[in-house]
């Protein structure tokens, strides 16, 4: 909605007012929409603040990184997002760790571990009639978009790529692989022109 300039401005009180009911997947994605205003909607802070308590972590992680992104003097996220990195559910830890990165490209070591934690855990076997591997294929897929942040992660997603029982996750592993590789070269190649 920011993109909509001023016009989206009247959207403000009416996100916030979705952050306060029993939806938790309503609060969350408005939380998110509030944190992509910045600044302007530092009238939401009392109501994201109150979402950091929510039982469910992303909903935590969304009002947290909301609140810094309206008014950094909130501080930087790092306490919900390295708790979601290691307790929440298989799809938030991938999502925490990718925006850990995102958010502060610094922390890359930090989220690649947890990336790749992500990457060797079992799939989710959520009663249906294959196990879900799809928070894997996102982990393996937010590594290779990190591109040469994640080149310590190459020796086990190369080992993934080759031994993995799932075939898409092999892929996934070899496609992140190979944008990691490409983007180490490109950073060398750089570094070796800067020199001369």
């Amino acid at each position: 909605m920011p993109s909509f300039g001023t016009h989206s401005y009247p959207a403000i009180p009416e996100l916030i007012s979705l952050t306060t009911g029993t939806d938790g997947y309503l609060a969350g994605h408005a939380a998110h929409a509030l944190g992509d205003f910045g600044p302007i909607a530092s009238n939401a802070l009392p109501a994201l603040g109150l979402l950091l308590t929510n039982a469910e972590p992303t909903v935590r992680r969304r009002a947290a990184v909301a609140r810094w992104r309206i008014d950094r003097g909130t501080g930087f996220p790092e306490d919900i997002l390295r708790w979601n990195i290691k307790h929440a559910s298989l799809q938030e830890r991938w999502l925490a760790a990718q925006q850990l990165w995102e958010l502060d490209s610094s922390r890359r070591e930090e989220a690649s571990q947890g990336l790749l934690a992500v990457v060797q855990s079992p799939p989710v076997d959520d009663g249906t009639y294959e196990p879900f591997h799809g928070a894997r294929w996102g982990a393996a897929e937010a590594l290779g978009r990190m591109g040469a942040d994640a080149e310590t992660a190459l020796p086990v997603l190369s080992a993934v790529a080759s031994n993995d029982a799932n075939e898409q996750m092999r892929r996934e592993a070899r496609e992140a692989c190979e944008r990691i590789e490409r983007a180490v070269s490109e950073l060398r190649r750089a570094q070796e022109k800067a020199k001369n």
